[in-house]
């Protein structure tokens, strides 16, 4: 099997609730590198992602330290790679200041992944890929597409500052895919809900997203109260759960947790194709990414995440 991955890789200067930095490989790498420490060996990997030249090398020895990665996909561009700056506010709050975006890949660019199984849309920059692509894959391979709405709730102005916004075709977007998710606040924004706590209100929204705009299953992160879950079955049911988080962890840095929780999601989900097993798979994965600082690392997996993973859940 094969599972593409479609987004950013980043540069990021992590700057912490007690003023020290971490510099990081943020972004797609997140996803890529949880996906890689979790698949089996029938599960091969194909990122397609630009990559600018400035930090190609880096993105290339990262890679290598990442088993079942079929590299052809990444483009090489002449442009500085993007790379943000992310300052805590609080342990679940930071500010974003980002450089320019990469172009957003086009048609002939996604071709590679004609073939795939799944693939990961993980909207990093917000501008990772056209709606022209997206259709396109959704039209033209038999890949089961997962959408990370990400930082398409997110607006970006001359300074680089990351402020929310709803995008008008935001609705375009979840019409081609068959499983989206989102964060609370992004699921707040887009329902036009005055809390990010009105649970109610997500499951309101959740209904019409899934009835409405045919995605068959949706994902909303909650943080340290788990994900809420909803599927839609062939005769139209809606099942919707709210999976808690296994137990209780104090978080050290939270960036990255919710791209951890959609590689974790589609690793579970191509093996036993049982919707809210994955979703609870995703929510511990993404809990167990929160108890350390910066990228995940192969020494990082095995000491934080390996031994409470509970991969047969």
């Amino acid at each position: 099997m094969t599972l593409g991955l479609i987004g950013t890789f980043i540069r990021d200067r992590i700057v912490m609730l007690d003023g020290s930095e971490v510099g990081s490989i943020g972004g797609l790498y997140h996803s890529l590198a949880n996906a890689a420490f979790l698949a089996p060996d029938s599960i091969k990997l194909l990122p397609v992602a630009r990559v600018g030249e400035d930090f190609w090398s880096d993105i290339q020895s990262m890679l290598s330290d990442l088993p079942g990665i079929d590299g052809r996909g990444l483009i090489k561009v002449p442009q500085p790679n993007t790379q943000v700056t992310l300052i805590y506010k609080s342990q679940n709050r930071r500010d974003e200041i980002s450089s320019q975006p990469m172009q957003p890949l086009q048609l002939e660019e996604v071709r590679p992944l004609r073939h795939a199984d799944a693939i990961l849309v993980n909207m990093i920059t917000g501008e990772d890929i056209s709606l022209t692509a997206l259709q396109w894959l959704a039209e033209s391979t038999p890949a089961l597409l997962y959408f990370d709405f990400h930082t398409m709730a997110l607006a970006r102005d001359l300074s680089g500052q990351r402020m929310f916004r709803k995008p008008p075709d935001w609705r375009d977007w979840l019409r081609v895919v068959d499983f989206v998710q989102m964060n609370q606040e992004e699921a707040r924004l887009l329902a036009d809900l005055e809390s990010e706590y009105d649970f109610e209100g997500f499951r309101r929204f959740m209904q019409e997203v899934l009835h409405r705009l045919d995605c068959k299953g949706m994902n909303i992160t909650l943080g340290e109260n788990g994900v809420l879950a909803g599927l839609r079955s062939e005769n139209g049911h809606i099942e919707i759960r709210q999976i808690p988080v296994p137990e209780p962890i104090e978080p050290v840095d939270v960036i990255g947790c919710g791209d951890a929780f959609s590689a974790a999601f589609l690793i579970h989900f191509l093996q036993f194709k049982d919707f809210f097993k994955a979703a609870a798979f995703g929510n511990r994965i993404a809990s167990l990414n929160t108890t350390f600082k910066g990228s995940i690392s192969r020494e990082k997996f095995n000491q934080f995440v390996r031994p409470y993973a509970n991969f047969e859940a």
